[in-house]
Parts: C-alpha cells; structure tokens; sequence
C-alpha cells in the first residue's frame, strides 16, 4: 500500500513508522508514547512524543474519519531534531515542534498504538535525505581529509597523491645515486678476475644500469611497499585496545546508576577527536 502525504496511518508497538508523521492520538493518556530513534541518530534511550490536547482525544476510527484541519510546514529538510509548523483548526492555530513528530525509521516502543498524519513520505523523508552511499575508504584517506579540511577528497585522488610522494622519493634517492657512483666511479663496473699469460686483466663493463631512467624504475618499484598492507591491521588492533580502555577506565564509572562506560564502536577515539 502505498502511503502518501495527509494520509492517516495506525502504528502498532514494535512497528517502524513508514514516513514522518505527525502524532494525532495514542492509546496512552494525553497522546503520549515512547520511541526508539537508534536508526536514525545512533541513540538507544527511549524518547517520548506527545500530541496536541486538540487532537488527542481523537482515538477511533469516527473520529478520525470526521476530524478536519489544515498543517502547515516547512520544505522537506535533514534537520533531524528540528520542526517547526503550524497546525490549524477552524480559526485557532497551535504551534507544532519536533516533540509533536515521528521519523521515519524510528520505532514505537512501550505504547500499543499511534494515530498519526503522513507530513512527509518516500524520498522527502529526513531518514533518507540524510542517508548517503557509504563510500570505500582507507584509514591513510580519512586522516589526510581531516589534516587538510577537506572532506571530498576521494580514494582515487589519495592515489594520486601517494603516487606523486613515491615519484618524488624515487627520483631525489637515484640523483643521489648517480652523484654518488660519479663521485668514485664515473660509472659501474663490472670487475672480472682472469689470467691471461700470467697477467692479471682487469675487464670493465660498462652498464646501463646508470642511466637516470633505469634508476628512477627501479627505486620506485622498491618503495612501492611505502604504505605496509598490516598498517590497517595494526589500526584495528589499536581501535580493539582503545575500546578495551574506555570499557574499564574507572573515571567514566558512574557510581550512583552503577554503570560504566560502553564503547558501542570500535572508532570511537577517532571520532571523539
């Protein structure tokens, strides 16, 4: 069935909200009911909602069928904790905020029933104008996208960048090399030990192997392994003690619930700074 803007949809507990709607009635005592937004904002504690006194005596179907009134609001937006709109009835208005509202993707929790209006539905629903692709990162890019405040910087153009660093290392490391060889040298030689009508001989080869190209290649084949592939292993391991840390340091302890902390994520100290 499809839901759409003005429609009046029944949730029963346990249920998801299927769009954003604004609470009319519910089968608690003054329109109130508990629910659970951990899909939207990441946060597991119960919130409560309450509806209007106009409209919360409003409980069956007759009522529902027979009530009228006009809800003005603002365009479709991501601001999750924030609603402002009006809702009129004859001639008297009533303000409506964000304790007035359930979000898509959150969930009734202790409450047998919600009646409510659809204020937004489908792609105009805050879940999903704030939902994006998760994008396929490294740690190295995140890092660099925090150094420099830019936040768009993509995997490729971290590609690019690390490839520009090993270019630049190989070529300063083979210029060094050159100067080196022809400081002693003049070039590499191969020396070969014969005897020869109980001479010795010495036999130089010249090589290739001096050329600045050659060089260039071969230093940046070498540093390739700049970035070690057990780098990302060793950052997880780091998260895991991070989180051990925070489970068990006695500071966070609270001793009037009797509770202590909890690290739900392993990234946490990242992204607490």
């Amino acid at each position: 069935m499809q839901i759409v803007v003005g429609d009046i949809v029944k949730v029963e507990e346990g249920k998801f909200f299927p769009a954003d709607l604004l609470l009319l009635s519910s089968s608690e005592p003054s329109g109130l009911c508990y629910i659970e937004t951990s899909n939207i904002d990441g946060e597991t504690h119960l919130k409560f909602r309450h509806g209007l006194k106009k409209t919360s005596h409003v409980t069956e179907v007759s009522g529902l069928q027979s009530f009228s009134c006009e809800i003005r609001c603002e365009p479709p937006n991501k601001k999750i904790n924030q609603f402002h709109g009006l809702l009129i009835v004859g001639k008297e208005e009533y303000p409506l905020g964000i304790e007035h509202t359930l979000l898509r993707g959150a969930r009734l929790k202790h409450t047998r029933w919600i009646h409510g209006v659809v204020l937004y539905a489908g792609h105009e629903t805050k879940l999903l104008i704030n939902s994006k692709a998760v994008p396929i990162k490294l740690y190295v890019e995140k890092g660099l996208c925090k150094v420099s405040g830019e936040r768009g910087r993509t995997f490729i153009e971290f590609e690019i960048w690390f490839l520009q660093i090993n270019f630049a290392t190989s070529k300063r490391i083979s210029i060094l090399k050159l100067t080196y060889a022809q400081a002693f040298c003049g070039a590499k030689f191969i020396l070969m030990q014969t005897w020869l009508h109980s001479h010795r001989t010495v036999v130089l080869s010249n090589r290739n192997e001096n050329s600045v190209f050659y060089t260039v290649i071969t230093f940046f084949i070498l540093y390739n392994n700049l970035l070690p592939i057990s780098l990302l292993a060793t950052l997880e391991v780091i998260r895991f003690v991070q989180a051990w840390y925070i489970n068990n340091d006695l500071e966070l302890y609270d001793h009037c619930s009797d509770t202590r902390a909890a690290a739900r994520t392993s990234n946490l100290m990242e992204e607490l700074g």
